[in-house]
């Protein structure tokens, strides 16, 4: 008889942690943020919730030290403001940002991508095909399900 049998199956002692998602919720004190903080988190996303009181700088610096898969600005109208979702996702251009309000069900989803343009047939191909992002409606409706 050896030790392996004596002692059973070696267990794995540095296991692969569970990809999380993860968001950052700039977010006033109210239930529509509430009820979008306690959705994700009931979905198993890790949420840092930051108060739209404090500054837009800490806002971006959270970001580039979380690295969130998106933001999502809780405010009073979801088209209040385009110029903070563009300038967040200039400070990190894989970022997808959503702005809600309680004003409609509307969302307003920011994404970026950057294209490095081989020759006139790049951009014709591009605008052909429709395919100005790599988003679809499939992975979209993924924010709202567990993986």
């Amino acid at each position: 008889m050896n030790l392996i049998d004596l002692i059973g199956p070696v267990e794995n002692t540095n296991p692969v942690p569970a990809v999380s998602h993860k968001a950052i919720l700039w977010r006033q004190d109210d239930v529509l943020a509430q009820a979008v903080d306690s959705f994700l988190e009931k979905m198993e996303w890790e949420v840092t919730q930051i108060s739209n009181d404090e500054s837009v700088e800490r806002l971006i610096q959270e970001t580039k030290r979380i690295a969130p898969d998106v933001v999502i600005l809780c405010q009073y109208k979801s088209d209040d403001d385009a110029v903070l979702p563009w300038r967040l996702i200039n400070e990190q251009p894989c970022l997808k940002v959503v702005t809600i309000g309680m004003d409609s069900n509307l969302l307003h989803v920011y994404s970026k991508q950057d294209v490095v343009l081989k020759g006139a047939t790049d951009l014709l191909s591009i605008l052909e095909s429709g395919q100005f992002s790599d988003c679809t409606f499939e992975k979209e409706v993924k924010l709202t399900k567990k993986e």
